[in-house]
């Protein structure tokens, strides 16, 4: 990885709100050790009213912050820290990062960085996450799929 896609990377901390005795805690701690990612824990319960007002009504919840956007979820999703890890290995996806197909196939795309391409393309943003499901991160093939290419 080169000193650019490290720096990109170095600010994103995952903090992760648990409860004790949770099974989808444990899971989703287990999941982030086996990826290697750091976490910061804390307890779903001291932090209950802020989470609900964000619409997280459940434990575990992972939020990072990648380049200003609030990256989050609720439950065990390993599917969610397998793209957050490849994020992490290969940086965020810079302006020109989708022009080059053999990168942009692997890469992972937030929501927003979705929204922005889907409104580049002139498509209906509703209908992607429609098909593909409402969630922080994304794959960059199946952007490009759905837009054709």
């Amino acid at each position: 990885m080169d000193a650019s896609k490290e720096q990109d990377t170095t600010d994103m901390a995952i903090v992760l709100y648990t409860v004790l005795g949770g099974a989808e805690c444990a899971l989703t701690k287990a999941a982030l050790a086996q990826r290697d990612l750091q976490y910061a824990e804390r307890s779903a319960m001291d932090y209950a009213p802020a989470l609900a007002r964000k619409g997280y009504d459940f434990a575990p919840v992972v939020t990072v912050a990648v380049e200003n956007e609030l990256v989050a979820w609720t439950g065990h999703r390993p599917d969610l820290i397998e793209l957050f890890a490849d994020l992490m290995d290969t940086g965020v996806v810079d302006a020109d990062g989708l022009r080059d197909r053999d990168t942009a196939e692997e890469a992972v795309l937030t929501r927003f960085q979705v929204v922005l391409e889907l409104r580049d393309h002139q498509a209906n943003a509703q209908e992607f996450f429609a098909e593909h499901g409402d969630q922080p991160l994304y794959r960059g093939r199946d952007l490009l799929n759905w837009l054709g290419y």
